[in-house]
């Protein structure tokens, strides 16, 4: 056998000379199945995620719902020093009310009953977790339901 110069030349069985042995083509991507295994993974994932964050959004409603009740117990109490009474109100925000420096957050509602030495306010987020938080100026608290 003779070798040639850049091609190399094979005796089949009969002793005949073939073609010059060429590769297969190599696959220029990914297979379906493996494209299909990696969308059902970010899938999962992605849907573990998208709850984690609306949980997270909901907690973050709470929150402004717990903050507002704060801001609407400091203008209570600038309310008493001023006309020596405690306000009653409802408003769902945003809103702005007379009591003094009270701003009522976007989806929340506030709502507070005044007796004759003191007030109770609830609130609650459109948004949050579906939880109402309580102030009772009597024993200073805030407590969630």
């Amino acid at each position: 056998m003779k070798t040639q110069s850049a091609l190399s030349v094979r005796l089949d069985k009969a002793g005949s000379t073939s073609s010059p042995r060429r590769r297969p083509p190599h696959p220029g991507g990914f297979t379906l199945v493996e494209l299909i295994t990696v969308i059902a993974i970010v899938s999962v994932l992605s849907a573990i995620a998208l709850q984690q964050y609306m949980l997270y959004r909901a907690a973050s409603y709470d929150a402004r719902a717990m903050h507002d009740i704060g801001n609407a117990a400091v203008a209570q109490e600038a309310h008493y020093a001023n006309a020596h009474a405690y306000a009653t109100f409802s408003v769902t925000g945003p809103a702005v009310l007379t009591v003094p420096g009270m701003v009522v957050s976007e989806t929340i509602t506030l709502t507070s009953a005044a007796h004759l030495d003191g007030y109770e306010i609830t609130s609650k987020s459109s948004r949050g977790t579906g939880k109402t938080f309580t102030y009772d100026s009597d024993t200073d608290t805030i407590r969630g339901d």
